[in-house]
């Protein structure tokens, strides 16, 4: 029995949407004409696939849905040579039937890929607004703990200028209270001076002696206080 040509075989898998000469025009344009020929086709150059236009010079791409419908019978083949199938490549072994499970197959394939990646991109999105809220979380405690630590700053410069100016007024008092005791001091040293010299003219000799005594003692006790402070 001969088996089909590729014409005869697309003319049998091309669902009615299809044109028929679309695509054997694209194969044409790769120089693929035998089955043979087709079980081989490289599957890189499939999306790249053109055709010329009535006029036999312009270009253009295949339909998408062309393309798709030589990717899916491609593959159909090789998974069936992978398989082990019996007569995966012939074409007698192809119809339309077992074309459509396998385009059922392909797109169900396809939606499954398509799930993940919609998941891992969600997965991704979820990471990466996790990792923005935690980047946001973390400057957020930066900036509090940075102004805390102003904020103790701020509160230990005042503390410290508190400390000086508390300071300053003691030394300023302290230096009130000795200049006012040292003032006192020298008054009673020129009073008693002035009380000796005056005693000295109207006491006898024996009343200035004890009187003098007196006041020398005093006086000292002056110079004494005077020298200690």
């Amino acid at each position: 029995m001969m088996e089909p040509t590729l014409y005869q075989v697309l003319e049998e898998l091309v669902p009615d949407l299809l044109d028929t000469h679309e695509i054997m025009a694209g194969l044409d344009r790769e120089w693929v004409n035998s089955w043979r020929s087709f079980v081989y086709l490289e599957e890189d150059d499939i999306p790249a696939m053109e055709k010329f236009l009535a006029d036999g010079i312009t270009l253009v791409p295949l339909s998408s849905n062309a393309i798709r419908f030589i990717y899916n019978l491609n593959q159909m083949i090789w998974k069936n040579v992978d398989d082990g199938i019996p007569g995966a490549k012939l074409a007698s072994t192809y119809a339309p039937k077992a074309l459509e499970r396998r385009c059922c197959e392909i797109n169900r394939i396809n939606r499954a890929k398509a799930e993940k990646i919609r998941q891992r991109n969600a997965e991704d999105e979820r990471i990466a607004e996790d990792d923005e809220s935690e980047t946001i979380l973390c400057n957020q405690a930066r900036v509090e703990d940075e102004r805390r630590a102003q904020a103790i700053g701020i509160k230990q410069r005042h503390a410290e200028d508190e400390r000086r100016c508390f300071e300053a007024e003691r030394n300023r008092r302290n230096q009130a209270k000795a200049k006012e005791k040292k003032s006192m001091n020298d008054r009673g040293l020129s009073e008693m001076r002035r009380l000796l010299k005056l005693r000295r003219k109207s006491w006898n000799r024996e009343d200035f002696g004890i009187t003098a005594f007196a006041l020398r003692r005093i006086l000292q006790s002056y110079e004494t206080a005077k020298i200690e402070y």
